[in-house]
């Protein structure tokens, strides 16, 4: 998938994912597929996600590696649920033995937090990845920090294009 990823081929990574699964199911190509597709965003990709993750979804504890909850949580704030992305996305923050770094989850749990008026909230958690992170996250934290002090930004949201995760900012006019 990651090489996918680099040469622009999502889409052939996404079908490679799906064909995988299809011959030999496994809880890890699961994960990583409902995840990319949270990212990616194409019709129908929210509604795979909900179904690939529909156990985590029923009982949390369940996800031994925090993908899941954070691909669900991505996907509620895509579509605006963010009281639901900060539920999933606290959740995967909280997997005891995460299969991986949560400077993602925490940057989306952010987003959410300012989405829902909690800026005090959000900014902790933006200062605390600009100030500990670096690369991407680090850059992005930094950006949402400063469109929440400037009081001008309505919501927050990964871009739907994977690999150009950035701030997307909506006015009052696009609402």
């Amino acid at each position: 998938m990651e090489y996918c990823a680099k040469l622009g081929r999502i889409d052939e990574g996404v079908s490679m994912l799906k064909r995988s699964l299809s011959l030999r199911p496994s809880q890890k190509t699961a994960e990583r597929l409902a995840y990319i597709l949270s990212l990616r965003g194409k019709e129908g990709d929210y509604a795979l996600v909900r179904s690939l993750a529909a156990p985590i979804a029923r009982n949390p504890r369940l996800d031994r590696s925090g993908f899941m909850l954070e691909a669900l949580g991505i996907t509620a704030l895509c579509e605006g649920d963010d009281a639901l992305a900060v539920r999933y996305l606290s959740a995967a923050i909280d997997v005891p033995e995460r299969a991986h770094r949560d400077f993602h989850a925490r940057l989306y749990l952010g987003y959410a937090l300012a989405n829902r008026g909690e800026k005090e909230k959000a900014l902790k958690v933006l200062d605390f990845l600009r100030n500990t992170t670096g690369g991407d996250v680090r850059f992005k934290a930094a950006a949402a920090s400063r469109l929440i002090r400037g009081g001008t930004i309505v919501r927050l949201i990964p871009q739907k294009a994977l690999g150009v995760d950035e701030i997307t900012e909506k006015t009052n006019e696009q609402n």
